[in-house]
Parts: C-alpha cells; sequence; structure tokens
C-alpha cells in the first residue's frame, strides 16, 4: 500500500493564493512534471486538486529539444514538481 503525501493545510494555502494571483494577472507560467515534460503556456484554470488548464502554450519532453503545440490542455495536480511564471 502506498502512502499519499499531502501538504499541511497553511502550505496549501499559500500554493493556492499563489496559483490564484498568477491566474488573475494571466501570467504565462512554465510548470515541470514527474514525467520529465515541460509545459509553458497561459494559466486560464485550477482547482481544488491543484489541476491546472493551460491555453495556447508548447510542451516537450525534457530530453528532446523540438515543442508540440496546444491550444488547450489539463495537468492533473499530482504529477506537477514545478510551478514558475515570468
Amino acid at each position: 500500500m502506498q502512502k499519499l503525501m499531502t501538504l499541511p493545510i497553511v502550505e496549501y494555502l499559500i500554493l493556492k493564493n499563489y496559483i490564484y494571483k498568477l491566474l488573475i494577472n494571466d501570467r504565462k507560467v512554465t510548470i515541470t512534471s514527474k514525467k520529465k515534460k515541460i509545459f509553458i503556456g497561459k494559466l486560464i484554470g485550477f482547482d481544488e486538486y491543484m489541476n491546472l488548464v493551460l491555453q495556447n502554450g508548447k510542451f516537450k519532453d525534457i530530453n528532446f529539444k523540438e515543442y508540440d503545440f496546444f491550444d488547450y490542455i489539463i495537468i492533473k495536480g499530482h504529477e506537477i514538481t514545478e510551478i514558475f511564471s515570468y
């Protein structure tokens, strides 16, 4: 049986607040997943499970140089390892 790792409530609220600020400021974000993929796009939504919705962006595997493009994509919250904006 696997143990499920959860964030303490304070860290969860800080992360949720950070994502909300990115959302309302129309920021472009870069997300790295557990499967070694990089997603770059405009954040347009998220939910209580930290699933993120990106629009008009691109993604690639870390090992490849070429990007694939997407109109919309949902990234599951448990797959996300890094989020940053620029």
